[in-house]
């Protein structure tokens, strides 16, 4: 079956330690959908980018 991409890539906002930010990154190569990663920085604050 055939994956709809989406018309924007999808923003993915992880950490740089996170095992779960690395698993979604894994299956968004695997379907081979346009994907942008914006790193949170944890020390500076939740929302910090």
């Amino acid at each position: 079956m055939p994956v709809a991409k989406p018309a924007q890539p999808i923003r993915l906002f992880t950490t740089l330690l996170s095992g779960h930010g690395h698993r979604v990154k894994l299956f968004l190569s695997l379907l081979d959908l346009p994907f942008e990663i914006v790193e949170l920085d944890m020390k500076a604050g939740l929302l910090a980018a």
